[in-house]
């Protein structure tokens, strides 16, 4: 809020290392943490100050998020709700279903209505490329993500299981561009803004079943935990799948686990959540799955 709103900043973004989209996606993760601790929350004996600040924690992640400007974060966001509504659905009544749905409305108009978030201005300026680069204009921003993923499909058919490492991946791309096969405007990127195809392009196939294989293992450890009666185990299960289903969102349209604190991100939370939940007591008491 301080860059943004005070040193008038066009997007939030934190302090290097980071950038607006790291910045943006990992405090949207920090947020939706927050909003899975509210089942915690209410079971504690000061469930009132804990609640309260489990909620203004998951109101200012998704407020970072929204003045960083990171439009991948926002796409990602219903696939995290969804996870959130699987894990804690049946607790909630249908009056308190309308509420929160009515509070989430009211959150998204308001966020594109104030002009000083700079929502509608991403917004505007996201489809404005999209309707550039359909109409055949490619020196736009959305063009050259386009482009990146076109030369990394091109990179991974001519080597699909090896892969080029990194320095060739450079000299790959370079040879496509020199041959107006891409956009020159690709030789900017040290990275084709896809985790997936990023890590086949330069790893192979095996290196791309690793990564896929780093998105499932918190899937299958926390599986059992969003049928668990306890509210803490629930609640951990609920942010160790939020971890893979946010982080494979994100990857989806930038190359996320390039950047050491991407991967830092990743392996810390996933080592702290999985710690905590492993360290709870046995709970043989699930639910029924139709419940």
């Amino acid at each position: 809020m301080f860059q943004v709103l005070v040193q008038g900043a066009p997007r939030a973004a934190g302090h290097e290392p980071l950038h607006a989209i790291l910045f943006g996606n990992l405090a949207l993760m920090l947020g939706l943490f927050c909003l899975a601790g509210l089942a915690w929350a209410s079971r504690q004996p000061e469930r009132v100050f804990w609640c309260c600040f489990m909620t203004l924690g998951a109101l200012l992640g998704c407020f970072a998020s929204l003045l960083s400007g990171t439009r991948g974060g926002w796409v990602v966001l219903p696939g995290l709700l969804a996870v959130i509504l699987m894990a804690f659905g049946g607790w909630l009544t249908l009056r308190r279903r309308v509420q929160l749905a009515i509070f989430g409305t009211l959150l998204v108009v308001s966020a594109v209505a104030i002009p000083q978030t700079g929502v509608h201005s991403r917004l505007a300026s996201g489809i404005e490329h999209a309707s550039r680069y359909l109409s055949g204009e490619r020196t736009v921003a959305t063009a050259a993500r386009v482009e990146l993923w076109r030369g990394a499909v091109m990179l991974i058919s001519d080597r699909p299981l090896l892969g080029w490492g990194d320095a060739e991946y450079f000299e790959g791309m370079a040879q496509f561009s020199e041959a107006g096969r891409l956009d020159p405007a690709t030789s900017n990127y040290w990275h084709s803004h896809s985790d997936v195809l990023d890590a086949w392009a330069r790893r192979g196939a095996f290196g791309m079943l690793v990564l896929l294989a780093i998105y499932l293992l918190p899937v299958w450890l926390f599986r059992e935990g969003l049928r668990a009666r306890d509210p803490e185990r629930r609640a951990l299960a609920t942010c160790g799948l939020l971890l893979p289903v946010g982080f494979a969102g994100f990857g989806l349209t930038y190359t996320f686990m390039a950047y050491s604190v991407g991967m830092a991100a990743y392996t810390g939370w996933f080592c702290v959540i999985w710690g905590l939940y492993s360290s709870l007591p046995p709970d043989t008491a699930y639910l029924d799955p139709s419940q």
